[in-house]
Parts: structure tokens; C-alpha cells; sequence
């Protein structure tokens, strides 16, 4: 916001400034990744038929595990602050390790085999649950299908932006002779377009999701924007 009024980038001069920046990145997308897998644990636990596993969903440990979530990822991300550079060979292929390893590979994995038990733990429960009970095993459904959701849109927006991470990881040893202006144009559209404008994709697209995958969210949604008149009864 200050380069855009004064026309001056500091990021783009000062070293400090740009491993700051890119450290707060790495740790903000780390700490959004970790969240989401441990939703996926917490939904997952929750449809559990052991008492104990049950016991786990509660809000106090969400908290601590939020906060250990955070500080994990903090510290994971300190390696930006001592190995990056822009130009640095050495710092880029530990960034795109870390990139693909902590902020794709593990998370993807880690959410699809949690989101496939959950799918077996519901339909395993709908047999087990007696008919009295539809409401809670339909109220499990609502959330866990949005949770899903959520997981296919992380997945599907960020294996291009991984993609074209480690593409450009690749070729950053090519040769001047063989970039050609039209490959250099493609290549910084590629970066925009899975960089900066899939992250804002996957942000705005949560609320596309909860409201596409759960009638509750829907009703509440519509409570929210025409409220109900309450009736006028004489006296």
C-alpha cells in the first residue's frame, strides 16, 4: 500500500523488508493448510463411535491446537529468513522443496485420506444409527460435505500454482539465448495467474461452497439478508 501511493517498492530494495514479507506468506499459507487438516481430523474424530475419540472435539483443545498449529508454522517458516534470496540457486531449490513438501504434498494427502474416512465413517454410521437419530447423522452429512468442498477447491487450486513453482524452479538454470520474450510473457501469466489470482480464488470461493453444500447455511444465509416480520396479533 505504501509503494502504491509513493511509487517507490521498498520490498523490491531492501532484503530485510522482502524476506519479511515472503516469511509472513509462507507462514499464513502453512497456517491455513494446518487448519484445514486438522477440521478434517476434528470432523472425522467427531463421527467417531468411541467416546474418548469424541472427547477430543472440544473447544479448549481446538484452541490449544490452533495455537500449536501457529507456532509450529512459525518456526517452520524461519528457514525463509535465513536461506532466501531472489537470486540465490541454493535458497530456491529449499524453497520449493518446503513448497511442495509442507504446503501441497503433505496437506493434500493428509486432507483426502481424512475426507475418504470421514465418507466411511458416515455411511458406516447410517447403518449403525437408529431412525430417531436421521437429524443428527443429516446435521454430520451438512457439515462434513462442506468440509469436503473445501478440500477439493484447495486441491484443485493449488496443484497449478505448485506446478508452475517447481516449473520455474527448474528452468531457472536455461540459458539467456533460449527465453524468448514470448516465453517470458507466458511464464510471468502463468505466475500471476496461479500465484496471486488462484490464492484470492480459493478465498472467495469458501462462501460459494458453504452456501452450494449446506441447506442450514442457506437458511440462515436468507434469514440474515430478509429477516422474518414477526406477525401482529390484536389485542
Amino acid at each position: 500500500m505504501l509503494g502504491f501511493f509513493t511509487n517507490y517498492y521498498s520490498v523490491g530494495y531492501n532484503s530485510i523488508l522482502c524476506k519479511t514479507r515472503y516469511y509472513l506468506l509462507t507462514a499464513c499459507q502453512l497456517i491455513s493448510r494446518g487448519c484445514i487438516v486438522m477440521a478434517c481430523l476434528d470432523r472425522f474424530l467427531l463421527c467417531s463411535q468411541n467416546v474418548q475419540r469424541r472427547a477430543f472435539c472440544q473447544r479448549k483443545v481446538a484452541l490449544k491446537m490452533i495455537f500449536l498449529i501457529i507456532s509450529t508454522c512459525l518456526c517452520l517458516s524461519i528457514y525463509v529468513l535465513i536461506v532466501y534470496e531472489p537470486n540465490s540457486a541454493i535458497g530456491r531449490i529449499i524453497d520449493t522443496t518446503v513448497s511442495f513438501v509442507f504446503n501441497f504434498g503433505i496437506p493434500a494427502v493428509s486432507m483426502s485420506s481424512l475426507s475418504g474416512l470421514i465418507i466411511w465413517k458416515l455411511k458406516q454410521n447410517s447403518q449403525r444409527f437408529a431412525p430417531q437419530r436421521i437429524h443428527v447423522r443429516k446435521r454430520d452429512v451438512q457439515l462434513s460435505a462442506m468440509l469436503i468442498g473445501q478440500v477439493i477447491l484447495y486441491i484443485v487450486t493449488a496443484l497449478p500454482f505448485v506446478s508452475n513453482f517447481v516449473y520455474l524452479s527448474i528452468i531457472q538454470y536455461d540459458r539467456p539465448s533460449m527465453r524468448t520474450p514470448y516465453r517470458n510473457a507466458a511464464e510471468n501469466l502463468a505466475t500471476v495467474a496461479t500465484g496471486a489470482f488462484v490464492t484470492y480464488v480459493f478465498n472467495a470461493m469458501n462462501f460459494y461452497i458453504y452456501t452450494l453444500t449446506v441447506s442450514s447455511f442457506r437458511r440462515e444465509l436468507f434469514a440474515m439478508i430478509i429477516p422474518s416480520q414477526p406477525s401482529n396479533y390484536r389485542t
